[in-house]
């Protein structure tokens, strides 16, 4: 199963070298003009996207458990073939992340508010981001609608927390291990901890889980939480940096 996540590394790879080609010949910017580079690497608020993305994807799966719809089985016995999938699935969400943020949230979210409102900006940045993932959440079926809305909340609320930063870095870091957590959870066979949920309306799907109304309520709290973290009071300082 690494094959998977190295493939899925190299394709993302791939894709963030086109951006960073189209980039440079329709807008005449280099990485320099990247908001991962222009406002450097602040690695304190990367660490926190990644802990939220931890947290929040830990809470997806206690609360399949809690509404019955999920298992969470403990296991001590790391295999020499998890620990080679887990890293190769580092590469490959880490690529992942990479990719669609410096599309969505560092080029197009940017571009559009040099032309309309910051809100209208943030909104279609969203709408598109939901909308491409249709081709991964078509496979659940009547739970694609809620996929694709999921899909569309963490665009608004990464796109703001984007705006409020001034910097991907906390996008990066959640969406990395969102999508590596849930990845370990849900899908890496002999994992430490090992998630067996009942596919539905709650959980979502093996495979997709923000196909379920429990990602929903997960996302909701994010939001609430965000509201208060990232006023202009408590946002982290802008002097980026020293990491």
């Amino acid at each position: 199963m690494y094959i998977d996540g190295i493939s899925i590394g190299i394709t993302n790879m791939v894709l963030f070298s086109l951006v960073v080609l189209a980039r440079k010949l329709i807008s005449n910017e280099g990485l320099e003009d990247f908001l991962i580079v222009k406002k450097k690497l602040n690695w304190d608020l990367f660490r926190e996207g990644s802990y939220m993305g931890f947290l929040l994807m830990l809470g997806y799966a206690f609360l399949t458990v809690i509404f019955g719809v999920g298992n969470l089985n403990f296991t001590f016995n790391v295999s020499g073939e998890f620990l080679v999938t887990f890293l190769s699935f580092i590469f490959g969400f880490a690529a992942v992340a990479l990719f669609e943020e410096s599309l969505f949230r560092d080029y197009l979210l940017i571009k559009l508010k040099e032309r309309f409102t910051t809100i209208k900006a943030v909104f279609f940045t969203s709408l598109i981001f939901s909308v491409i993932h249709i081709f991964s959440y078509i496979s659940t079926g009547p739970l694609t609608v809620i996929a694709l809305f999921n899909a569309y909340m963490i665009g608004i609320i990464l796109a703001l927390i984007v705006v409020k930063t001034e910097s991907i870095m906390w996008a990066i870091g959640f969406h990395f291990i969102w999508n590596l957590t849930q990845t370990v959870f849900l899908t890496i066979e002999s994992s430490i901890l090992k998630l067996e949920i009942e596919r539905g309306f709650l959980a979502g799907t093996r495979y997709i889980p923000e196909a379920g109304i429990l990602v929903t309520i997960i996302l909701i709290i994010l939001a609430l939480y965000m509201v208060d973290r990232f006023t202009e009071t408590n946002i982290i300082p802008r002097r980026i940096g020293n990491g």
